[in-house]
């Protein structure tokens, strides 16, 4: 059986293996870390760069460029708090003493099952377009071998 896990041993080990998992554990950090760096400094260039062409903009396309970074900040912050986070927790917690396997297992999979509901559920609560929506069409199309008419059914979905 092969497997592909990240396994780092602090103590009671050689001390070889625990240098190997400060080297592999700090290599992970710094591109995590430096991916988070990456997303906020390419974020602020973004909003910067909006905010320079904003006197080239009409008032409607200034309104939904705010929407959407409103949006994207949020989609950002979603995966960072639902997946980075417990991940970074689980790589530090033997370096402090804190056995907190069964919590976080528990609060890790809960997370990250309800993240993708919460990713696309808060785009609909920031972005007016889709709050607005009040019903969605359900087209259904059936053909009869007799004639080729189309059924279409419309369900309220929210």
């Amino acid at each position: 059986m092969e497997m592909n896990v990240v396994i780092a041993q602090y103590k009671e080990t050689h001390p070889a293996f625990i240098r190997d998992s400060w080297i592999g554990i700090g290599l992970l950090s710094i591109v995590s870390f430096t991916s988070l760096a990456m997303i906020v400094c390419f974020g602020c260039l973004i909003v910067l760069e909006l905010k320079k062409q904003s006197s080239f903009m009409s008032a409607t396309t200034k309104r939904q460029q705010t929407q959407l970074i409103k949006a994207l900040v949020v989609q950002t912050i979603i995966p960072t708090l639902a997946s980075f986070s417990p991940c970074s927790f689980s790589w530090y917690q033997p370096l402090f003493g804190i056995d907190g396997w069964k919590w976080l297992q528990s609060t890790n999979s809960i997370v990250m099952s309800i993240f993708p509901v919460l990713d696309p559920v808060s785009t609909i609560l920031i972005l007016p377009a889709f709050r607005r929506l009040k019903s969605l069409s359900l087209y259904l199309v059936g053909t009869n071998k007799d004639s080729s008419a189309v059924r279409v059914h419309t369900a309220s979905c929210l």
